[in-house]
């Protein structure tokens, strides 16, 4: 199914491993509507591969669900989860095994739909574990994408993998959202392969926010792959069990403003004004808005700056420009020629900007 907005979700599968717990995944979906995450746009719950029994049914070849574990059925923990707006997704493999050892879908591409489809699975994020040597992983993609659209077309489908090679691929493989490992890291900063820009349109997304939390979270860190993440348009996944986190890590991870961002309908491309380390990026919004990022993947505070003529303006352009800091403390202000503001280590920022006429009249 292609999705007109980059989807958010959170993840258990690191989690659970090749275990996974019914009563727990239904506290920690409990969880995501009582912290705010569904309502901040958070729509799918992610439970790993441990789910399935380690072998197929002997007789028929289809998958097996760990009843044992699930405290009941695949169909029945799917239902529960959309009574709370929430939606079923699994991991799988195209090749013989999952991660964690549990039955692929080489072989099996349209039995499994079928499977997923009965069962109420709403996406699935399949990676190439155990995937033969020979076998062509484009191939492989393009086989579950007709698989699963042959069985309703109604199942987000979500590859990871590591391989550069397939970013040539992205339009003609079939799947709709891209789990990538990104291509390009400064100093702990994601960003994005800058060939995959112009391809970052409703169906045809790279994820660079997949987002895994321990115990102990660097807000700074978070507060700056969040940003990133929503400026590229890209799919964000929250690994973690969200019960154990503190509030102010769910206030930026469920932050309105910046989630807002992260789905712009039509997944447009941030343009990156200034390069890494001291990077600014600049994304145009509906109404009259645009998305400015400012990101210091520095060991020190450095001043960085913003310059209205990178949004065409001149100085006798008869405007200004409306700065709103979203993210963290909000401190609106306006400005003509340039925005530059001190920012410290590892340090990033996030502005809605607006045009407006020097009489103050909303261009």
């Amino acid at each position: 199914m292609v999705l007109s907005v980059p989807p958010l979700a959170v993840s258990v599968a690191r989690t659970f491993g090749d275990g996974i717990d019914g009563d727990r995944v239904l506290g920690i979906a409990r969880a995501m509507s009582d912290r705010g995450f569904v309502r901040a746009g958070y729509r799918y719950l992610n439970i790993g591969d441990g789910w399935a029994k380690k072998e197929r049914d002997p007789e028929s070849g289809s998958l097996l669900a760990d009843e044992s574990k699930l405290a009941g059925s695949l169909g029945s923990l799917a239902a529960e989860l959309n009574s709370l707006g929430i939606r079923l997704a699994i991991v799988t493999s195209g090749g013989t095994r999952t991660p964690n050892g549990f039955p692929g879908s080489f072989g099996h591409e349209y039995e499994d739909a079928s499977f997923y489809a009965e069962n109420g699975v709403s996406m699935i994020a399949q990676d190439f574990s155990s995937l033969p040597r020979r076998t062509d992983t484009v191939t492989m993609i393009r086989r579950t994408g007709m698989a699963l659209r042959a069985n309703g077309d109604s199942i987000v489908y979500s590859v990871y993998s590591d391989s550069e090679d397939l970013t040539k691929y992205i339009r003609a493989t079939g799947a709709h959202i891209y789990h990538l490992r990104p291509f390009s890291r400064a100093s702990g900063v994601i960003f994005p392969p800058k060939e995959t820009h112009g391809y970052s349109v409703p169906g045809s997304l790279f994820n660079c926010g997949d987002i895994v939390l321990g115990k102990d979270v660097d807000k700074t860190d978070l507060k700056r792959s969040l940003i990133i993440a929503a400026m590229a348009s890209s799919p964000i996944t929250v690994d973690a069990d969200i019960t154990s986190l503190d509030d102010e890590t769910v206030s930026l991870l469920t932050d309105p403003d910046l989630t807002a961002v992260a789905t712009d309908a039509e997944c447009r491309p941030a343009r990156m004004m200034s390069p890494e380390p001291e990077t600014v990026m600049l994304k145009v919004l509906d109404g009259n808005r645009y998305a400015a990022a400012f990101v210091n993947d520095t060991d020190e505070t450095r001043m960085i700056s913003f310059y209205a003529h990178d949004m065409g303006l001149t100085r006798d352009a008869r405007r200004v420009v409306a700065a709103d800091e979203r993210v963290g403390v909000c401190r609106k202000c306006e400005f003509s020629d340039d925005l530059s503001l001190p920012l410290e280590k590892k340090g990033s920022a996030l502005f809605y900007l607006t045009l407006k006429r020097k009489d103050g009249e909303v261009k």
